[in-house]
């Protein structure tokens, strides 16, 4: 019985420890929010976090896959808000927009947001 006590507690400490070296950081909000529909083009993107974190990649592409430009370097400094304009006018379509951040001991956690422009 305390060899299988000994062993429950090992195992526990391994996977807290698991738990606690993933980035954990959440997207809390968005602009545009993730599946909104906006009647004309968004003047930039907005993605906040519950956790800061380093932005270390944005990607904006058309449904088709096609990367449009933004104006994005990556970030050196921890912050809980990103916001970018966007250099041209989105047309009518679909728009997927891929990040990646990067926490304080450098792991990264990746997501998409997609979102329409109806006019």
């Amino acid at each position: 019985m305390k060899k299988l006590m000994a062993a429950l507690a090992l195992s526990t400490t391994m996977l807290s420890t698991v738990a606690l070296a993933a980035n954990q950081s959440e997207l809390t909000n968005s602009y545009p929010g993730a599946g909104q529909v906006l009647a004309g083009p968004p003047p930039g993107i907005g993605l906040e976090f519950d956790q800061a974190n380093k932005l270390v990649g944005l990607e904006l592409q058309t449904d088709r896959g096609e990367a449009l430009p933004i104006n994005f370097a990556p970030s050196d400094e921890l912050k809980l808000r990103f916001e970018f304009p966007l250099p041209e006018r989105l047309e009518a379509g679909t728009y997927a927009v891929q990040w990646t951040v990067e926490n304080e001991v450098g792991e990264q956690k990746e997501g998409v947001i997609w979102f329409m422009v109806s006019q």
